[in-house]
């Protein structure tokens, strides 16, 4: 690797580094080598290691992308890399995923704290991160505030304080585009308070503040007041594995989530979306709305719908949307279908 200094992309998931394996790398590779991307996932990587690599990063390098999931840091760990990213000298990291780390409360707000300070940074993978439940929102405060595009929170129970901390955070990001909340613990009151705080941000709300409403000293908000986030915020949302539709009689909002905002990606498979269920009738009515909706991909993997729900309900619907309806790709699988004759 020392005389490999072309080398832009280092890739040795599952390599059973450890901490020593790791630190041997970082000695190899030089400073001056134009390595950009370094994934390395599920390597018994521990907190030796990330102190390691914090070391590497304040020496000044030219990483965008780092990958440390699926290893063993913990919230020392995390503090360090944090620590050497706000540092660093010219920092350029724009993506670090540190997700499948028991980093806990703690770690999650040493790295939010971090991202603020580092403007390249955009990409921040912290799921499934051991955060104690009843913690888990409340350092969304430290959230608020950053320039992440791209954020995956998966993993992690957010139901407690969820309205009264996690959502005024996340509408305090005005540059993401991309959230995973996949396998949180969601219910269709979660489901529908997320709706409405989507709702209210979305620039297609008539109840939404306008940017120059956001921006005018006269029409300023009242302090504590979410601003309104620019048109394009938020694209894609990733809800898989929660339980929003566990109940036939819950809707929480879908048709309204898909009418209201400006979402072109939404993963609700595993959800429990089913035949003849008030949330399944709200996203066909959707569909098929006059206006449109925005939404390209929708994925309803791992829903027990059946054949009469696709054919009779979700199909007819896609046939009778609107012309500009922008709808390219549908996944079904695993959702009971038997007959596609």
């Amino acid at each position: 690797l020392s005389y490999c200094s072309r080398l832009e992309t280092l890739a040795l998931g599952h390599c059973d580094l450890g901490n020593k394996g790791l630190a041997a790398i970082l000695r190899a590779v030089s400073q001056e080598c134009a390595l950009s991307t370094l994934a390395l996932p599920t390597n018994r990587i521990g907190d030796t290691g990330a102190q390691a690599l914090a070391q590497f990063i304040q020496g000044g390098t030219g990483l965008r992308s780092v990958d440390l999931s699926c290893n063993r840091i913990t919230k020392a760990g995390a503090a360090a890399i944090a620590e050497a990213l706000k540092k660093a000298p010219a920092q350029q990291l724009a993506a670090l995923n540190m997700s499948d780390n028991p980093i806990h409360e703690e770690g999650l707000t040493a790295l939010f704290l971090a991202s603020k300070a580092i403007p390249s940074l955009k990409t921040l993978g912290v799921g499934w991160s051991k955060a104690s439940p009843s913690r888990a929102v409340v350092v969304a405060h430290d959230l608020g505030g950053t320039q992440l595009a791209h954020l995956d929170l998966s993993g992690h129970e957010l139901q407690s304080g969820w309205e009264l901390h996690m959502l005024p955070a996340l509408g305090r990001c005005p540059s993401l585009r991309t959230l995973s909340l996949a396998a949180c613990g969601l219910g269709p009151q979660d489901g529908a308070a997320l709706v409405a705080a989507l709702k209210s941000l979305s620039p297609l709300s008539p109840a939404a503040p306008t940017a120059t409403a956001a921006t005018s000293p006269a029409a300023a908000a009242p302090i504590g007041a979410t601003p309104a986030p620019p048109p394009e915020w938020l694209y894609e949302l990733n809800l898989r594995g929660n339980a929003l539709a566990a109940r036939s009689v819950a809707t929480f909002g879908l048709g309204a989530l898909l009418t209201s905002t400006r979402l072109t990606t939404l993963n609700l498979s595993a959800n429990g979306l089913a035949a003849h269920s008030e949330a399944l009738r709200s996203l066909c009515l959707a569909l098929r709305a006059p206006a449109g909706v925005a939404l390209q991909a929708l994925d309803l993997s791992e829903n027990p719908l059946g054949d009469e729900a696709v054919m009779q309900d979700l199909v007819p619907s896609l046939l009778m949307a609107p012309p500009q309806a922008a709808l390219r790709r549908l996944a079904l699988g695993q959702t009971r279908l038997t007959d596609l004759s």
